[in-house]
């Protein structure tokens, strides 16, 4: 969805009331493909609601341009989803990976290992900021079928210039020569990793979850709204509209996966690293969207709750409220706490 997780998914999230630890799918051994760099950086602080999180998705399968899935159909199980979740089922996947029978089944269908891909993969999960909008435009126009559902360029502007804390792009770093061929629209307008650098590598962004903070316990049209005049910070900060700084609900407008690496799983694997993130930031008590009827039970294999119909109106309405309420950050041992005054 774009504003809403509706037929686009924009507002996705994962985590229930308990901790989860992303898992991620292995071979055999001796069908394991060269090991991926692993990089080691830091994210924003919890105090700015992200934490160290670089994620490493090399045993993901993606399907080549003849054998992708329709993007947008309603009756098809991950239709007009701008993420990929023909493989996010549940955890049984996952040991179905392990076996080396049903690897050679997806590799006789057409399914390739992302260590095939004509470009260096390795995934970084970061915030994203202003910088980021001309991809978060381009990604969003071609995850959503449905011009209706997707979120402006001004929603983007405004959203990663006011609450970029709770706002998150999967990206790789790809020098564009490797990726001739390959459908990544968001690599024309990708940033640059470093200024001179002799490969040009581009910093491309692969998937992107935004959202803002609101006072309700669900999405409202005022949330998913934006002040006209927000550049201005008195008409901003007095308006019924848009981010609430002191609001304990994130609202999840945007969710999306470039169609071509849809259906790898890594979808469920960026809302798992999302929530866990905001979960542990203890900057909100619940996460909310909205989703079309198609995607309720996509949205409750992650602990998310179906309240009903949405009083929504963004994209012609027709949207359920979900919501999933945070346990937080674990609480500290009171040992633990003297030591630290210490």
């Amino acid at each position: 969805l774009t504003g809403c997780l509706g037929s686009s998914l924009c507002d996705r999230p994962f985590l229930s009331h308990s901790s989860h630890t992303l898992a991620l799918p292995t071979l055999p051994p001796h069908h394991m493909p060269p090991s991926p760099p692993t990089p080691s950086s830091h994210l924003p602080s919890p105090s700015t609601a992200y934490e160290s999180n670089y994620i490493t998705f090399h045993q993901c399968f993606i399907m080549p341009d003849e054998k992708d899935p329709p993007i947008a159909k309603a009756d098809d199980d991950a239709s007009d989803c701008a993420i990929d979740d023909s493989d996010d089922g549940d955890e049984s996947y996952i040991e179905a990976q392990k076996s080396i029978s049903d690897l050679k089944k997806r590799r006789a269908s057409g399914r390739l290992s992302l260590c095939d891909l004509p470009f260096r993969w390795s995934p970084l999960i970061l915030p994203l900021t202003e910088s980021n909008v001309n991809s978060c435009v381009v990604l969003e126009e071609a995850a959503f079928p449905d011009p209706d559902h997707r979120t402006t360029r001004e929603k983007f502007e405004y959203r990663l210039s006011t609450c970029s804390n709770i706002c998150t792009g999967l990206f790789c770093s790809i020098v564009p020569s490797k990726a001739e061929g390959f459908p990544l629209p968001t690599l024309a307008v990708a940033n640059v990793v470093e200024t001179g650098r002799a490969d040009e590598a581009k910093m491309v962004l692969l998937g992107h979850v935004v959202a803002t903070l609101g006072n309700g316990p669900v999405v409202t049209d005022e949330d998913m709204a934006y002040p006209e005049n927000w550049r201005g910070q008195k008409s901003s900060k007095d308006s019924s509209l848009g981010h609430k700084p002191m609001g304990r609900t994130v609202c999840l407008h945007s969710f999306a996966i470039l169609p071509k690496l849809q259906n790898c799983g890594l979808g469920r694997l960026l809302m798992k690293a999302y929530l866990q993130q905001i979960n542990e930031s203890g900057i909100a008590d619940r996460i909310a969207l909205i989703c079309q009827d198609w995607l309720v039970s996509y949205y409750q294999r992650f602990g998310f709750k179906c309240l009903g119909r949405s009083k929504t109106t963004f994209g012609g309405g027709g949207w359920n409220d979900m919501v999933i309420d945070l346990s937080g950050p674990p609480k500290k041992s009171t040992d633990a706490l003297l030591t630290q005054d210490e």
